[in-house]
């Protein structure tokens, strides 16, 4: 039995690479199966050690996805245990160098073969391969491996992460443009309201001074004159003969204190003067006020009016 297996096992796996035969092709594959699973020979395991010889590059591609294909069966059927003839060792040697294959169909079944490994043996099974660098996943077939491992580990692989990094600072970026753009339409709106403020200020302003010239016009001369001070030129309709010493003590800007004395009141381009007048005085002079009486309050009013009848 041993013998005959021995013998007709190449015999069968050379058959797996017809390209022209397929019927052939099929049933070879086929009874290589069946062969295995015989009571007589499967005790024997002599079938998967001669499935899982690797084999090199340069083998036929439907040579090689055939006996991929053969070894892919045979371990639903044959699990990895002791007696089986399929080990992590023999099987992870025969599809590395299955990887390492030109033909696209040939590397897609042995990594079939290392990911149903790798559910069971996942320590074991990367022992036969590279770390798990962003050298080695710049290779396509490590990094289609490198990512259905961390499927299967159920992480997320680096490109997912990448990509989900990526999704989170666009929708950060999103977030500042729409802050911003809110920020600014804030800015748009106070600017607004300060200018509709600046431009009501502006027009009250022109209003109060319209009132009071129609009011001044609409008056009698000589009551404006007398309402009217004399050194300032300012005009109030509350300026009375007390409303105009008030106003000659508080609030006119030509007129200042006497610094000498304090009770008297002289205008300040002539405040200097004053000053040189006193100075020389003897200490025995007294001051009087030298507040604007009514009668020379009057007297202006009147001299201004005559003036006023001979312009007009």
């Amino acid at each position: 039995m041993i013998f005959g297996v021995e013998k007709s096992m190449p015999i069968l796996i050379s058959k797996t690479g017809e390209t022209i035969n397929h019927q052939m092709q099929k049933l070879a594959k086929e009874f290589i199966v069946d062969l295995a699973m015989l009571p007589t020979v499967k005790p024997l395991a002599l079938v998967p050690q001669h499935c899982v010889k690797p084999f090199s590059s340069t083998v036929a591609a439907k040579l090689g996805t055939s006996r991929c294909e053969i070894v892919e069966n045979l371990l639903i059927a044959l699990p990895i245990r002791d007696g089986s003839g399929f080990t992590v060792d023999n099987v992870m040697k025969f599809s590395r160098e299955a990887l390492q294959h030109s033909s696209g169909d040939v590397r897609n079944v042995a990594e079939n073969i290392i990911t149903a490994l790798y559910k069971d043996y996942s320590k074991q099974v990367r022992k036969y391969l590279p770390p798990d660098t962003e050298t080695a996943r710049k290779k396509l077939k490590y990094r289609k491996l490198f990512q259905m491992f961390d499927e299967i580990d159920g992480k997320p692989s680096p490109e997912a992460e990448k990509q989900k990094k990526q999704e989170k600072e666009k929708k950060k970026d999103e977030q500042i443009k729409s802050l911003q753009k809110e920020l600014n339409l804030l800015q748009e709106q106070s600017l607004q309201v300060a200018e509709m403020t600046r431009t009501a200020s502006r027009s009250r302003i022109p209003t109060r001074l319209s009132y009071s010239a129609q009011r001044r016009t609409s008056m009698p001369k000589l009551e404006v004159l007398e309402k009217t001070c004399v050194f300032c030129g300012e005009f109030r309709e509350g300026f009375t003969d007390a409303g105009l010493d008030v106003h000659y003590w508080k609030r006119c800007p030509l007129l200042m204190r006497c610094t000498h004395c304090k009770q008297s009141l002289t205008e300040i381009a002539n405040a200097t003067a004053l000053c040189v007048t006193v100075t020389s005085m003897t200490r025995k002079t007294t001051h009087g006020r030298n507040m604007p009486s009514t009668n020379a309050r009057k007297t202006v009013a009147a001299t201004r009016n005559s003036i006023y009848s001979i312009d007009s």
